[in-house]
């Protein structure tokens, strides 16, 4: 069955303690995750997939290149190496020559592919599908397609391998060089075989306490932007459910349709072991719909997110009015 892997319109599940800037904000973004210097933001998934998407927006923003340092900002990766990613060719300044490159191995060695421009401060979406056939071990055929502002720029093919299906993807800024090079990033999705080329996140922020309030803290406590280690809510205790509305949803969806509705959190259950895991859930009318356990633990905080496609009250596809009286929570379990 196809899956989203991931979504983070703000980039939570993949870097902790990051701060949102309003560039990019719109009535379905609050803002980007702006990456420079050594910042990355990696995400390594429990299971490789055989087909994978990975979209996203990004903009170059104020470059003063001193050196000539320069390299990867999207990379999808096996366990064993690189297998695609989007490269920054030059040092220029305005504008910037991006690259796509696709593996020649399976040990992170690339070869060179198209070249396109991209100004400083303009915000364009790409797509990368990564899919590896395994039907003969000694000569897989890794197909990589690149997209730009959902049209198909260049798709390369390469026999050979065996390549190792990729599990993680990583998003950094052009250049390590200190104030150089940085890069603001929104709408991260990644998906397993669902084709994310017109893809969109707008993100909804509670405006009020729901009809749970069971934790210590409050829906106030996890509306900043970014995350910060700082604002949680917590319970010690399994069976306790917190949930917080929306305001009705300033925005339209025009043409396009309401694939699903997503529900991020960030999770770390408690060192003594009085709560196993943790769930989001839907309270709709007067029911509880629960999505599962997402698998946290007490290691260290990680982004969790459940995916639902369809209303799970009706069991039907979701209209944009429906948004307008979500209520959504965790539960401890």
């Amino acid at each position: 069955m196809p899956e989203i892997l991931l979504c983070g319109s703000e980039g939570e599940p993949f870097l902790f303690e990051n701060t949102l800037d309003n560039f990019g904000q719109s009535t379905k973004r609050r803002g980007s995750v702006t990456l420079s210097g050594s910042d990355q933001m990696f995400k390594q998934f429990d299971a490789p997939v055989s087909n994978m998407w990975v979209h996203a927006r990004l903009a170059p923003r104020d470059f003063v290149i001193t050196g000539t340092t320069r390299g990867t900002m999207i990379q999808i990766s096996s366990a064993d190496g690189g297998l695609a990613r989007i490269y920054s060719s030059n040092n220029s300044s305005n504008p910037i020559n991006f690259r796509y490159d696709v593996a020649s191995d399976n040990a992170g060695t690339f070869t060179e592919g198209d070249s396109f421009p991209h100004a400083i401060d303009n915000l364009f979406e790409y797509d990368i599908n990564v899919t590896i056939s395994t039907t003969t071990v000694a000569n897989d055929t890794l197909t990589v397609s690149f997209y730009r502002a959902s049209v198909l720029r260049t798709r390369e093919t390469i026999v050979g391998g065996p390549f190792s299906l990729p599990d993680r993807v990583l998003f950094a800024p052009r250049t390590t060089n200190v104030d150089e090079g940085e890069i603001s990033y929104q709408d991260i999705i990644v998906t397993d075989n669902v084709p994310t080329v017109g893809m969109e996140l707008a993100t909804l922020v509670p405006d009020a306490v729901g009809n749970y309030s069971e934790f210590s803290g409050t829906y106030a406590d996890i509306i900043s932007e970014g995350y910060d280690s700082a604002d949680v809510i917590t319970t010690a205790t399994i069976d306790q459910r917190e949930s917080w509305t929306y305001a009705t949803p300033g925005f339209t969806i025009g043409e396009k349709v309401l694939y699903g509705v997503a529900v991020t959190m960030v999770a770390q259950t408690d060192v003594g072991g009085n709560v196993n895991d943790f769930e989001s859930f839907f309270r709709i009318g007067a029911t509880d719909y629960d999505g599962g356990g997402v698998g946290a633990d007490n290691i260290a905080p990680a982004g969790y997110t459940t995916f639902f496609t369809t209303n799970p009250s009706t069991s039907a596809p979701w209209e944009l009015a429906e948004l307008s009286t979500l209520e959504t929570g965790i539960h401890s379990i």
